[in-house]
């Protein structure tokens, strides 16, 4: 028998095995990783025939199940092949001959790494904040505290108590007793002209201009968007391959005069008319009717982001664009992110009639419909009256909790300037002055965030120029019982910048 396997010479290799008796290692291990060494060694040459089964386990005194395990194993993993009337063969190629080819570095070789397509890496350059949230002036950040969770937890249950058919294979635009009921919402509060059926939910803000942005556009066409301006639309725009065109905006809105040839070439611009971020203004009424007006003789398409227009504190907010031009070219982007709370991550478009189809086909086919449950329970906010409700509640107490915040940066951080026609929102601007512009906003937030204050800094929302100094401020989460404190705690780190920076 030893004669036959001595051909070969595999042999007198594997008399030479021994495995330790009594210990915690069992034979199997132990015969599965001296096997595997000798493979890999290469005193088991490519190609060279292991004995049987029955023969290696009569060799090493273990059981023939023990063995026929071991070369299973080393089989699935690519080390020995099964070859039919042949016994079983070290395999020719070995997984870590694959696994190990881009180490292999001899004369003559080469090795060539894939690289990330260009799109990816122009999102990973806008160094979007993907940091822990902070409560402490986040911009944008509703007041949580104040959500009615116990509700919404009722409502939540009741739908996955009995969900039904309805509730577990979804319509790809959405919900639709949901899309009635914004339809009637922005009827009634931005004179938006819509039907139901013009209304498509999506998974937030990004996901519905991204959507937009693969609909209207083709990859490497331009985007005007608005400079300074919202990260989260450059990124959704980029991650769509969309190139970006930024245009300077003012206490107006866009400023048109300002537009380069470049722009002319632009297939979407991109708007927050009724409440610019970071800037704060709206967009006047003569400004509106131009961006309509330019769009029009350019055959361009308008993206409204109307994302906050909820929370007004002095007066009611000017028309939607989409409202002066309903059967326009215009698509208007909401979001419940702002009146209930970010993680929901349900927002809404509203198309022009022609456009239904081609955005509900690519919502299919780019991420699929949004989650029916949390549109169910939505839908039920609205049937009870609760969403109107409680969006009333929090303009009151947005409003309060603003004034409290300016009270205390003028009195704690005069030297803080705050822009006046800032009366929307959830965030407050404010710009830099003397010594502290010196300093730099950027440091200045990295600073505070140490002390849990998440304070942006105003020049990281500007994309081409140097932007302007300053910090932006959110004031809905931040209750008004300790905005003091925070501002206190930030005054004394800017005293402390100050100090640092001029000895």
């Amino acid at each position: 028998m030893a004669g036959i396997l001595d051909r070969k010479g595999t042999a007198g290799v594997l008399l030479g095995i021994s495995l330790a008796r009594g210990g915690e290692e069992s034979y199997l291990s132990q015969l599965y990783q001296r096997l595997r060494d000798l493979i890999l060694s290469g005193q088991l040459s490519p190609g060279e025939r292991l004995p049987s089964s029955r023969v290696l386990a009569d060799e090493i005194g273990v059981s023939r199940n023990t063995v026929m395990t071991v070369y299973e194993q080393l089989q699935a993993e690519g080390y020995v092949a099964g070859v039919v009337g042949s016994g079983t063969r070290v395999a020719a190629v070995l997984p870590e001959g694959l696994l190990n080819a881009e180490a292999d570095t001899t004369a003559g070789g080469s090795s060539l790494s894939p690289e990330i397509s260009q799109r990816s890496q122009a999102v990973a350059e806008m160094a979007l904040s993907g940091a822990t949230w902070l409560p402490a002036f986040s911009p944008g950040m509703p007041a949580i505290d104040r959500f009615p969770f116990a509700t919404w937890s009722k409502l939540l249950s009741e739908e996955w108590k009995n969900p039904g058919l309805a509730a577990l294979t979804s319509d790809p635009g959405g919900y639709w007793p949901l899309r009635e009921h914004i339809a009637t919402y922005v009827r009634g509060a931005r004179g938006v002209t819509c039907e139901a059926d013009q209304v498509i939910i999506v998974s937030g803000n990004r996901e519905g201009t991204e959507l937009a942005a693969r609909v209207l556009l083709d990859t490497g066409e331009s985007a005007i968007v608005e400079e300074p301006g919202y990260a989260g639309v450059r990124s959704a725009l980029t991650s769509a391959g969309i190139h970006l065109l930024p245009l300077e905006v003012d206490a107006e809105g866009l400023m048109l005069s300002e537009m380069s040839a470049r722009h002319q070439t632009a297939k979407l611009l991109c708007t927050a008319p009724s409440h610019h971020y970071p800037l704060g203004g709206t967009t006047s009424l003569a400004r509106r009717l131009a961006i309509l007006d330019w769009c029009r003789k350019n055959a361009c398409w308008i993206l409204e982001d109307d994302y906050d227009s909820e929370f007004r504190y002095s007066e009611r907010p000017l028309p939607s664009l989409q409202s002066l031009a309903p059967s326009a070219n215009v698509i208007y982007v909401g979001t419940f992110s702002k009146t209930l709370f970010p993680s929901l991550r349900i927002g809404y478009l509203i198309v022009p009639k022609s456009l239904i189809q081609p955005f509900i086909q690519m919502k299919l086919a780019a991420s699929g419909p949004t989650t029916m449950v949390s549109q169910r329970a939505i839908a039920r906010f609205f049937d009870g009256d609760l969403f109107y409700r409680h969006v009333r509640t929090m303009r009151k107490l947005y409003q309060h909790r603003r004034a409290a915040l300016v009270g205390a940066l003028q009195e704690y951080l005069p030297q803080l300037v705050i822009p006046l026609q800032q009366d929307a929102g959830l965030f407050l601007r404010t710009e830099l002055d003397g010594g502290l512009a010196r300093v730099g906003d950027m440091e200045i937030a990295r600073r505070a965030r140490s002390l849990g204050l998440h304070v942006e800094p105003l020049s990281a929302t500007y994309m081409g120029k140097q932007g302007k100094q300053g910090l932006i401020f959110g004031f809905g989460a931040v209750d008004e019982d300790t905005v003091v404190a925070h501002v206190k705690r930030l005054a004394g780190l800017l005293q402390q910048t100050l100090n640092d920076y001029t000895g």
